[in-house]
């Protein structure tokens, strides 16, 4: 049985890069405290890691097998007519899983055209997060979230308009300054176009 262990061990390489780069001197001594309070793995902890995630991949492809033997042992035990009672059913269920990912590859679609409508680009987990298994929920979904993120702009455009700093959960947002907003890379841009589109238009126009 062929496993990719390069995958494994990627999942647990970022957690070795701690401390500073050779040759770096500390700048103050809080952080050096902030960096004794990261957490830290000694590498019998990662090949802990490592060989907990390829012993759960191992047993899933044992049980797909073992599944797959026994499905043949009980076909095997079957009548002519049984036999074809059987491929029937299988493929009446393969058919009606084919329909529920097409269903579901739509509405997918659909809900990311509705979030972009909105001035959202939304990400591939945001559009995990409110699909569902039908156009109702998943439309009830979609506008729940839109909503969410017109009170966040609001919140944003409020705290901005008052001289404040935004915050989100609780956590202070930093406005760009016009200066900051000229030196911001064309994702950085797009990326605040998205999250915050009357700052964004506001620093735009100051800066053309």
């Amino acid at each position: 049985m062929n496993m990719n262990l390069q995958y494994f061990a990627e999942q647990a390489e970022p957690a070795l890069e701690t401390g500073a780069p050779e040759g770096t001197e500390a700048k103050s001594d809080n952080v050096e405290e902030t960096s004794t309070e990261e957490k830290k793995f000694t590498q019998d902890q990662v090949n802990d890691m490592i060989q907990k995630r390829l012993d759960r991949a191992l047993k899933d492809k044992q049980k797909e097998i073992d599944d797959a033997k026994s499905e043949a042992v009980k076909y095997a035990k079957m009548n002519k007519d049984e036999k074809l009672q059987h491929d029937y059913e299988k493929a009446q269920a393969d058919a009606k899983q084919a329909r529920a990912d097409l269903a579901r590859y739509q509405l997918r679609d659909e809900a990311r055209q509705q979030l972009s409508a909105g001035g959202y680009q939304a990400t591939d987990a945001d559009i995990d997060m409110i699909v569902t298994g039908d156009a109702e929920s998943t439309k009830h979904n979609t506008e729940a979230f839109l909503a969410m993120v017109e009170r966040i702009r609001n919140a944003t455009r409020d705290e901005f308009l008052k001289g404040k700093s935004p915050q989100v959960n609780g956590q202070t947002v930093k406005t760009p300054s016009e200066n900051e907003f000229l030196k911001m890379s064309y994702q950085e841009r797009v990326d605040l176009k998205n999250k915050d589109p009357e700052t964004y238009n506001k620093l735009a126009n100051q800066s053309y």
